[in-house]
């Protein structure tokens, strides 16, 4: 019995085995829909497939399973005799039925897994991602507070000098006086004792000898110029008092020290860019190359500021808090940096504008230091001027630096709210603008272009254009982050060949594009806080993002 129902067994196995093979088109390996007898070989194929083999070759087909070749009839495939009797086999087929439903049922379910894989490997790389985020941001946080802190110890610093300094001196010279009066009071009661002693003695012969030294000694002492005791008690109660900054105090407690905002990644182009003129600008603003990472070694950033390149395709960074200038060539390799925290010249303090003049001298605007500094192409230290104050040729704290066709140098003294024009060996020429309606409300960078300045002016989000004389002449942006709105505008170049102006908006992070007359072009995004921009070589836009703590390198075309 057993070896019978194994014998059995194999037999309906193989018999299923051979209905599979002969109910299956041997070219789409399904189960044969309309299928048509070859003519030389009797194999089965079906209609559909054999319609393909015919494009190929309209008057043979070659039999997919044992090769031989049937002539085509001149009907075509269709009038091929058609295997009513395998038809029949297929649909008495054992279980077809069950079959065909479950095929069905798969060919529903296998893309609703192919999408729940793909929403399984979204939310892994999320979770990388956020882990990434969580890093940054928190860097981020840890940066700004210590960037903080490291300015509030630096003005600690400053009184605890001053303090020092002051008790210094006070004590030194409170001890100077004390010996001088001391050495005199010691020589005054010498000469008093001694006319006591002379007096009490009565000795005729010295009184006589000694009455002139004597007298004399006395009236040098009587006609001693000794200060005014209130007036010297008055000098040494001389004291150096603190008074803190109350209001500085309540706001640290009042304001924060930034936001964490929840942002939602658009992934749509057309969310990205905006247009109004009929040229093709889609490939403006497409990331080329990142430079740079957070850090002190060659080729990082603490916060680069300004951006500037050359015909020869150099490009110039200041590093705001490195205190230094990096300078790469045009594929973004390091190739030199200058510049150190201090005083002296050649030495910087915060750095934000920088521009190369003509004759590739490099231009750099030392914010803290409240002066312009000019180097060589190599770095080497040439000349300086400006020194802190609010006159012609001064300066408050400033940010942007640009040099028009005359190699004239523009200044954009944000603290004084007005642009300075130098020449090139430090001269003052002329300076425009103020607080208010046609000045400025802390104005970051200035360009100039067939006779008009256009100034970034972050108080009022907008960009001002004024005339050769200085005279304001119009206004184009204002504050929001739709097209052409801003948040703090910064960074601004021209590009001559075109006639556009480029501006940074450094907090909806994003440069704009305008026509000269401010008629809105584009936009496209960057990496975080755009501060500074310049076209490299007329062919790509170079942008430096303060807190990404690099530069990029896009395309402009």
């Amino acid at each position: 019995m057993a070896t019978a129902s194994r014998l059995s067994s194999n037999v309906d196995a193989s018999l299923t085995r051979v209905f599979t093979e002969e109910l299956s088109c041997p070219i789409c390996l399904e189960e044969l829909i309309e299928p048509k007898c070859l003519p030389v070989c009797a194999h089965n194929v079906c209609k559909a497939c054999l319609d393909n083999m015919a494009r190929k070759n309209s008057e043979i087909i070659r039999c997919p399973t044992c090769r031989q070749i049937s002539r085509i009839p001149p009907g075509g495939i269709s009038s091929l005799p058609t295997n009513n009797v395998l038809i029949k086999f297929i649909e008495v087929t054992p279980g077809r039925k069950e079959r065909l439903k479950i095929q069905k049922s798969l060919d529903h379910s296998k893309p609703v897994v192919e999408e729940m894989r793909k929403r399984l490997t979204i939310l892994d790389s999320a979770l990388e991602s956020l882990d990434d985020n969580w890093k940054k941001t928190l860097e981020e946080v840890r940066f700004t507070s210590n960037t903080l802190i490291e300015i509030i110890r630096s003005q600690e610093s400053k009184y605890l000098q001053e303090l020092e300094e002051f008790y210094s001196k006070k004590q030194k010279s409170l001890q100077n006086q004390r010996q001088t009066l001391s050495t005199l009071t010691a020589n005054a009661s010498s000469c008093v004792q001694a006319a006591d002693e002379v007096l009490e003695k009565s000795d005729p012969q010295e009184l006589k000898d000694m009455e002139e030294v004597l007298t004399q000694q006395l009236k040098e002492i009587k006609l001693m110029n000794i200060e005014d005791i209130n007036e010297m008690r008055s000098k040494c109660d001389e004291k150096l008092e603190f008074y803190p900054n109350h209001d500085f105090q309540l706001n640290l407690e009042k304001y924060c020290i930034g936001q964490l905002k929840s942002e939602i990644t658009q992934r749509s182009p057309s969310n990205l860019r905006f247009s109004t003129d009929t040229a093709d600008i889609n490939s403006i603003g497409r990331v080329i190359k990142k430079i740079g990472h957070k850090g002190t070694r060659k080729g990082n950033f603490k916060n680069p500021g300004g951006i500037a390149s050359n015909e020869k395709g150099e490009i110039a960074v200041t590093d705001y808090f490195n205190n230094r200038v990096e300078v790469f060539n045009e594929n973004g390799k390091f190739l030199f940096k200058f510049g150190k925290k201090g005083h002296d010249e050649g030495q910087l303090l915060g750095p934000t504008g920088i521009a190369y003049t003509r004759n590739n001298k490099i231009i750099v605007l030392d914010s803290k230091n409240y002066r312009v500094q000019i180097f060589d192409n190599t770095g080497r230290f040439l000349m300086s001027f400006g020194k802190k104050g609010s006159n012609e040729g001064e300066l408050g704290q400033a940010e942007g630096i640009s040099v028009d066709d005359n190699d004239n140098i523009i200044v954009t003294d944000t603290e004084n709210n007005r642009v300075q024009i130098f020449l090139l060996d430090g001269t003052f020429v002329r300076q425009f603008g103020a607080h208010g309606p046609e000045g400025f409300d802390r104005p970051l960078g200035a360009v100039h272009h067939k006779g008009e300045f256009y100034i970034s002016d972050k108080g009022n989000n907008c960009v001002k254009v004024f005339d050769n004389n200085g005279i304001y002449v119009r206004q184009f942006g204002r504050v929001g982050n739709a097209t052409s709105e801003f948040r703090c505008p910064r960074g601004i170049t021209v590009d001559k060949t075109n006639d556009r102006i480029l501006v940074c908006d450094s907090e909806n992070h994003c440069v704009h594009v305008y026509k000269l007359d401010g008629t809105y072009v584009t936009k496209f995004e960057t990496k975080k806080t755009p501060v500074g921009i310049d076209l490299l070589k007329g062919r790509q836009v170079i942008v430096s993002s303060y807190y990404g703590h690099c530069f990029q390198i896009l395309s402009y075309s």
